[in-house]
């Protein structure tokens, strides 16, 4: 296996909520009306997220994401959707009474701050019900600070295989692992005719993830992986990385990266005119992605995708896109359209918890019926045994300029979307 060594890490932009937010604040309480204003986060917890269902108390969540750092972009998407999704049931009366109350801290995208945030949550603001983990490394921290203080974490996002496997008592993940994702990305490279497959990964937990679980699965499928490439998390250029694929001759790349190396990947395909296909695992699937494939980087390039449908085509996702748009004046990436049901699926199962202690909670997760809703394949389900929410995806894909495919197979498109 041939390997080029990792860009060096460059300063990334932050979005637009990196500038106002810090792990020194408190931010964005969600209450009722639908809307969001800052406040500080009292220290003793309150009556509705330690102990019974009765009263009027609000049930406060620590919601912790990747406001900053190189993961940033995907950070602000679910803290938007979150948002949207509790300020609608808070409008609609709130879980048996009680208005959901979200403080926000940052991991800045960094393992040793988010449990930094973990803390002070539960030991200083006294908040035991945990929300959010965006990026692998710091969804992880925070696992274990909530595994040591006997809190709660449910993750909508994070797809690291460790969170739920082995299962631990309360944590829970929502969005389909790598070793879902890399499993449906096998698929499509077979239904490709695909031999040598190429990896482009991060050169960190993510990266190292996505290749533990995509390997044995080539070879499962007769594929052999037959050259890797490391890039940083917050790398602008891969052109070295590209060109050693096509170097190595393989038929397919497939990349384990976010937001930031995947925009560089598909910019030195273009470029370089390196006719190769891509696939992605979720990371790759992003609007600076979109923008470039349906312009002036056309390449042939599928992501991992965890809706049923390809948002906004065919109907898929209408009502959500509407309210997303009126609320944050920009459409929504799918990956908003997943924390915002991966949130009220949280929501629902705490309307059955027999109080809003962490115990109460997962034995709420663990025994409400599955959770549905027609932007995800499958219902959000938990088990005693499985706390991992959803375990279907498909892979949205783009050639010739243009959104084009979805599904998991080549000879069996499911574009466009039904209904």
């Amino acid at each position: 296996m041939s390997t080029v060594p990792a860009v060096p890490r460059r300063r990334s932009r932050l979005p637009r909520f990196g500038a106002v937010l810090a792990i020194a604040c408190i931010a964005c309480v969600v209450q009722a009306c639908g809307s969001s204003s800052d406040s500080e986060s009292s220290g003793s917890g309150s009556t509705s997220s330690s102990g019974g269902t009765g009263g009027s108390d609000p049930i406060k969540v620590a919601g912790i994401f990747d406001v900053t750092g190189t993961n940033a972009g995907f950070g602000a998407v679910y803290v938007d959707a979150t948002r949207l999704a509790f300020d609608e049931v808070n409008a609609a009366g709130g879980i048996n009474g009680h208005k959901l109350e979200m403080s926000m801290l940052d991991t800045a995208t960094d393992p040793a701050t988010a449990t930094q945030a973990a803390r002070r949550a539960v030991t200083r603001d006294g908040v035991r019900l945990l929300f959010g983990g965006v990026y692998d490394p710091p969804a992880l921290a925070v696992a274990d600070v909530a595994e040591s203080t006997d809190a709660l974490f449910y993750s909508p996002a994070s797809v690291a295989p460790r969170l739920t496997t082995p299962t631990r008592r309360n944590i829970f993940a929502v969005d389909p692992t790598t070793a879902v994702q890399t499993d449906n990305m096998a698929a499509l490279m077979q239904s490709m005719g695909a031999r040598k497959v190429g990896l482009i990964k991060q050169t960190d937990g993510y990266g190292d993830e996505t290749e533990t679980d995509l390997e044995p699965q080539l070879e499962r499928d007769g594929m052999t992986l037959a050259a890797t490439a490391g890039i940083a998390a917050d790398a602008t250029d891969a052109t070295n990385q590209v060109l050693a694929m096509q170097k190595a001759g393989v038929d397919a790349i497939a990349i384990g990266v976010a937001i930031p190396p995947s925009v560089a990947i598909i910019k030195a395909m273009a470029q370089q005119g390196v006719r190769i296909p891509v696939v992605a695992v979720g990371g790759g699937l992003s609007d600076p992605a979109d923008r470039l494939l349906t312009s002036s980087a056309p390449i042939e390039y599928y992501a991992v995708s965890p809706l049923a449908c390809p948002l906004g085509v065919g109907g898929c996702g209408t009502d959500f896109i509407r309210a997303y748009e009126a609320r944050f004046n920009e459409r929504p990436i799918v990956w908003a359209a997943q924390g915002y049901v991966a949130a009220l699926a949280f929501a629902n199962a705490l309307r059955n918890a027999k109080d809003y202690s962490p115990q109460g909670v997962s034995d709420a997760l663990e025994t409400t019926a599955g959770y549905t809703n027609p932007l995800l394949p499958g219902a959000v389900r938990f088990t005693p045994d499985q706390h991992l929410g959803v375990q279907t995806v498909y892979l949205q894909g783009y050639r010739d300029g243009r959104a084009s495919f979805f599904g998991n197979d080549v000879n069996d498109n499911k574009w466009p979307a039904r209904g």
